[in-house]
């Protein structure tokens, strides 16, 4: 007769790893984050974001209610000082269901994350990437132009 318990008993230590995986790398997107808030005076926040997949097919399988609309996970920035500021995407992100190993997809360089060392040195990778470097100073840059349109509306009062 088969050990079905054994089985039960593999699934639910295999979730309690899956979750403590989760959960060390929610910890280091809150040290990213306690970081970029140091380094931008709170301007910058950086997350995991859902998008949309744009394009033609995918829209119009879309609209034909043939499926539903397609999404994947994108590493995101946005200025927090800027009332409705979208997110930006950096780099997409996939996740395994067990944790690690995780992805970062740069363009066409896949940086993959097997712990959180890796992790930490694959999103070094990324911040310190010229692309991803301007959108972030795009978003630094809203604020001045934030800041600059709210002067002039002052010196028309």
């Amino acid at each position: 007769m088969v050990d079905f318990k054994k089985f039960l008993e593999k699934g639910l230590s295999a979730a309690e790893k899956a979750e403590a995986n989760k959960a060390e790398i929610d910890s280091v997107f809150e040290e990213l984050n306690q970081q970029m808030d140091e380094a931008t005076n709170g301007k910058i926040y950086i997350s995991r974001v859902e998008f949309y997949v744009n394009s033609p097919i995918a829209d119009l399988a879309s609209l034909a209610n043939l499926r539903p609309r397609e999404k994947y996970t994108a590493i995101a920035a946005k200025n927090r000082t800027i009332q409705d500021c979208e997110y930006k995407q950096l780099a997409k992100w996939k996740i395994d269901r067990n944790g690690y190993p995780c992805t970062i997809i740069l363009d066409r360089d896949e940086m993959y994350c097997e712990d959180k060392t890796s992790l930490e040195k694959n999103l070094q990778r990324l911040l310190s990437d010229p692309v991803v470097g301007d959108q972030i100073y795009k978003l630094l840059s809203m604020v001045a132009a934030a800041e600059e349109d709210g002067d002039e509306n002052e010196d028309d009062a």
